[in-house]
């Protein structure tokens, strides 16, 4: 069997995470070692040997260097080492996410309203509707988002099955 040469370099995984400040990559190597985010050894394995690469700026990342430093000696399978760039892509996706909700307090409560709505009413009572007073008494003008959020929100509370002003015969929806 012959194997090529290939460089990784150009993969959505070293795109992606080539865009991840140092700080920022630090963070990916706490949430890819998170038992709750990935349980899985070979990834963080692989973080570790990506790690030395870091930027990914000049260095050549060949497929076979990092199939050997992550599964030792064994015989290159492109499809094993595309399966754990995968995998790792989807773990930066989450982190990105993370980071992203972490910023957006707003999208924050609005996600956690959504999955209050799934589980607890008065949960979800109490949130969707400090959220829609937040949205309403801030200082700056309403825009075209707010207005949307609010009609949602609203609306959501509004059909929510455990909402007094909706109506429906438990045997009915049955």
């Amino acid at each position: 069997m012959t194997t090529s040469k290939k460089n990784i370099k150009k993969t959505k995984l070293i795109r992606l995470i080539s865009t991840l400040s140092l700080l920022e990559w630090k963070r990916f190597g706490r949430f890819v070692q998170s038992p709750y985010h990935n349980s899985n050894q070979t990834i963080i394995k692989f973080y570790i040997v990506l790690k030395k690469y870091y930027p990914f700026a000049e260095e050549e990342l060949g497929q076979e260097v990092l199939y050997e430093k992550v599964f030792g000696a064994i015989d290159f399978k492109a499809s094993k080492l595309q399966n754990l760039c995968s995998d790792l892509y989807g773990l930066a996706e989450d982190f990105l996410i993370d980071v992203y909700l972490q910023k957006e307090q707003r999208k924050r409560k609005r996600v956690l309203v959504d999955a209050l709505g799934e589980r607890e009413y008065s949960l979800f009572k109490g949130e969707s509707q400090k959220l829609i007073r937040e949205v309403e008494k801030q200082e700056y003008f309403l825009d075209s988002d707010d207005f949307l959020l609010l009609h949602q929100l609203n609306d959501q509370y509004f059909h929510h099955i455990e909402t007094d002003k909706f109506t429906v015969d438990q045997l009915e929806l049955e």
